[in-house]
Order: structure tokens, then C-alpha cells, then sequence
């Protein structure tokens, strides 16, 4: 069997490695002898995945320099073919038709790629578009979807249907995608990241010797989903929390980036300041970018408390049963709370971050700390056999279209 992953964002991407290695193990857990291929917006640069042998990395797009050759002929078409005008959107797939058109099936890792959360999702629509008129299986792992724009439902919902599988990784999903009609082929699973295991392996930092810990990951994402808050801003209610928590609760700090390499989206650069305002006055530390999916996981899960923006950080806490306060910007933070609390507690909406706000929540996750890790021990481990149950349905629609 021949299995097209799409949708990899890169490895620098912590979040989207952990889904893509879980993703992987559990297929050749079940098919050994797959053959995987891995479409990455990183491209061959991905080849840093040393630890996930035997898998070809190929570039998500092709890349059409202004003026070249082909850039030329392509112009040319656009003005004189009416077929080529019509099926133009297929050239920025021109490295993935090869395989696709080989692929017994194309499995797109979700995560958000199907929400407006970095714009209208084109790329995934004309992916699935592609996919299907070249007559393939495909599949939408572990996605949350939506909402969109009621001037665009319409479209992206048309365009949903016919994808043959769509797996939910949380319950709003599912009713956002039945609300706007797209029911049939949806199925409740989990994030695959629920399942990634911890590595220390390679860590050099000295965690014991930092006591308590409050892990905290920001990222520059927020400042773009917010209607008020400018790095700035996010950045002073942050040093002014991060200070109170430490003077009242004397725990250290250690600030952990999940998406780097980026300068636009660089996790690391991005909470600098908050290490250069508060060093000397309290005990602050910041994870080097060195260290991989499984790595930064496992120095996760060696926090007390954790306040997480990017979405697998929380996640990497929430499995490792570390009571997490999530500063959300979308349906996901929210979404994956409701699953797993029942309720959103513990997500701070960027719009309401403040110092006064983050005082008020966490003061609130110390006093509930044991409850929560009693909620966490019970929701883990059924988020988890959720997650299982994504290649259950896999492996149910391969055997409807073989029978």
C-alpha cells in the first residue's frame, strides 16, 4: 500500500512533527509494509526527521520563479488555453501529481489547516479538489474545522463533501462541520499528538535543579488574531504576571518555544524580551531551539503548571497531565478544552489578555490543581483510545473500497 501525507508543516514545527511521527506509528503499527511519502511546506529541508527512517520527504509546492521559463510558458497558457484556466490551480501541485496519481491513498494531517486561522484555507481546497479528480482515497486527520465566513460556507462545505473521510479531533467540530451540512463522512477521533511519547534523551538542561516549574509558551502568532493586543502589550502582561508568579508562588519559570526557525514565527525570538525584563529579578530560563518534538515534550512534562498559546504545547502539558491555562485565538483551544474539562475554564481569549486576567486564572488553576489532575488522569487516557480509533477508520474505508 501507497501513502501520500500532506499538509506537513515542517519540522521546526514541533506541533505538526508530533502529529506526523504518532500518525506514522500507528500506520506501520497496523500496515508494516506501507510505503510513505511526506509532502512538507520545508520541502527536502526536512531531512533533519533522522529519527523517522525510510520516509521520502517531498516539497508541498512548486516554487515558480518571477520571469524564468516556466513562468513565462505558464502566462502564455493562462491567456490562450481555456482548459489550462480551469485547471491552473493544479500548477502549484506540480510535485505532488506524481504521487499522488501513485498513492492508494492521501491522508491530509488537519490540525487547523481547514479553519481561517492563517487565512483563507486555498491551498487544502485545491488540494482536495486535486485528489479527487485524480480518482484517490482521501482522508482529513485529526482536523478542527472552521468557522468560516458565511460568504464562503457555501463553497467550503461543497468541497468538504467530497472528501471521503473527515476525523474530527473534537466535539465542536463535529457540530460546526453538521451545521453547515457536512455530516456523512464526518467521524469523531482525537489529535494523534495525545499519543506522542517524551523523550529526555538528549536534554541537557538541569530541570531538577530548577524545583517547580511554570512552563509558559508564547508565540507572535497572537498579536495577528488579536482586535488590541500588540507584541507589546502581550509581552508587559506577561513579565508583570510572570513576576507575580514567581514572588508568590516562588516557582521558576522556563520559557519553552514549539515553532522556530521562522523569523516571521519564531516562538524563541519572540519571548526573548520577556528573558532580558526579568532576568536577575527572578529565576527565568528559555529552552535552546535545538530540541525536538519528543524532546520538548518531555521538558513539558516535567513542569508543575504550564500557560501554552501554540495549540501541541497545551497539548504535550494536557497529556502529560500538567494543569494548562491556554491562550487561545481560534475554535481550537476551545474546542479541545470542552473535550476534555466540559467547559473553557481554562482558556484566556487574547482579547482579554491582561496582567489582572492572567493573575485571576492561574490563582484559580493553583487552588484547583488536584482536581484537575484528578479530570486529567480520567480524560487522557479516553482522549487517547480516541486517537486510536483514527486508524480504525482508516483502516474501515480502506476495506469498503477493497470489498
Amino acid at each position: 500500500m501507497k501513502i501520500l501525507i500532506a499538509g506537513f508543516a515542517g519540522y521546526y514545527n514541533r506541533g505538526d512533527a508530533a502529529v506526523l511521527l504518532t500518525t506514522i506509528s500507528l500506520l506501520r503499527g497496523r500496515f508494516p509494509n506501507a510505503e510513505i511519502v511526506v509532502s512538507s511546506f520545508c520541502g527536502q529541508r526536512d531531512i533533519e526527521l533522522t529519527y523517522m527512517p525510510g520516509i521520502e520527504i517531498i516539497p508541498a509546492y512548486q516554487k515558480m520563479k518571477r520571469w524564468s521559463r516556466p513562468w513565462f510558458i505558464r502566462q502564455i497558457k493562462r491567456i490562450f488555453s481555456s482548459d489550462y484556466r480551469k485547471n491552473q490551480y493544479r500548477d502549484a501541485f506540480l510535485p505532488l501529481i506524481p504521487y499522488v496519481a501513485k498513492a492508494d491513498i492521501v491522508l491530509v494531517l488537519g490540525c487547523d489547516s481547514y479553519t481561517m486561522d492563517y487565512g483563507y484555507p486555498d491551498y487544502f481546497l485545491d488540494l482536495n479538489r486535486l485528489v479527487k479528480d485524480l480518482g484517490k482515497e482521501l482522508i482529513i486527520w485529526g482536523a478542527s474545522v472552521g468557522p468560516f465566513p458565511r460568504n464562503v460556507q457555501e463553497h467550503i462545505s461543497g468541497n468538504l463533501k467530497i472528501v471521503d473521510l473527515i476525523i474530527a479531533r473534537e466535539p465542536l467540530t463535529v457540530a460546526y462541520l453538521k451545521s453547515i451540512g457536512v455530516a456523512a463522512n464526518v467521524k469523531l477521533g482525537a489529535d494523534s499528538a495525545f499519543l506522542l511519547p517524551a523523550s529526555g534523551e538528549g536534554v541537557e538542561i538541569d530541570l531538577e535543579e530548577k524545583g517547580e516549574i511554570l512552563g509558559v509558551n508564547v508565540s507572535p502568532i497572537l498579536s495577528r488574531y488579536s482586535k488590541g493586543q500588540t507584541e507589546k502589550t502581550i509581552i508587559r502582561h506577561l513579565v508583570e504576571f510572570l513576576r507575580y508568579v514567581t514572588q508568590h508562588y516562588g516557582l521558576s519559570v522556563l520559557l519553552i518555544p514549539h515553532v522556530t526557525r521562522w523569523d516571521y514565527n519564531n516562538d524563541y525570538r519572540f519571548m526573548l524580551p520577556i528573558l532580558e525584563s526579568l532576568k536577575g529579578s527572578c529565576r527565568i530560563d528559555i529552552v535552546p531551539e535545538k530540541y525536538n518534538a519528543f524532546q520538548m515534550k518531555y521538558i513539558i512534562s516535567k513542569c508543575r503548571f504550564f500557560i501554552g498559546a501554540r495549540t501541541h504545547s497545551t497539548i504535550a502539558a494536557l497529556s502529560s497531565l500538567v494543569p494548562t491555562i491556554s491562550i487561545g485565538y481560534s475554535l481550537k483551544s476551545r474546542g479541545i478544552n470542552e473535550d476534555i474539562f466540559g467547559s473553557s475554564t481554562y482558556v484566556i481569549d487574547i482579547d482579554e489578555l491582561s496582567f489582572e486576567y492572567l493573575k485571576t486564572k492561574f490563582n484559580r488553576q493553583f487552588q484547583e490543581e488536584s482536581s484537575i489532575r484528578d479530570i486529567l488522569r480520567n480524560r487522557i487516557p479516553q482522549i487517547q483510545s480516541r486517537a486510536r480509533l483514527n486508524l480504525d477508520y482508516f483502516s474501515e474505508l480502506l476495506h469498503e473500497k477493497i470489498n
